[in-house]
């Protein structure tokens, strides 16, 4: 079974967004969900950085700049990870997101 694809959800149109947020979609692409469950991404630019959304049905530790949600009554999508990137450029970004899709469950 192999890993499934990760849904990336922008604000607005992609004809309508920056250079970096353009860059960034494409290099999301090469990401994927863990094969045990799915997961989607919202990636929204602001005023002081990008901001992402990871929701994941599983429960996984951290880094210290991710902030975890839990929604019980989100059954399909119980946990959300949101980070502010300020000053990263995509690789970067890119690199954090793969880190925390990379993470094992929590038992």
């Amino acid at each position: 079974m192999g890993k499934k694809a990760l849904p990336v959800l922008t604000a607005g149109s992609v004809s309508n967004q920056s250079a970096i947020i353009v860059d960034l979609i494409t290099e999301l692409s090469s990401l994927a969900c863990p094969e045990d469950e799915d997961c989607s991404l919202f990636v929204k630019e602001g005023n002081v950085g990008i901001t992402v959304f990871l929701r994941r049905q599983k429960l996984v530790s951290t880094e210290n700049r991710w902030i975890r949600d839990h929604d019980p009554q989100e059954p399909e999508y119980p946990y959300i990870y949101a980070a502010l990137f300020e000053t990263e450029s995509p690789p970067e970004i890119v690199d954090a997101i793969k880190r925390i899709l990379e993470m094992t469950a929590i038992v």
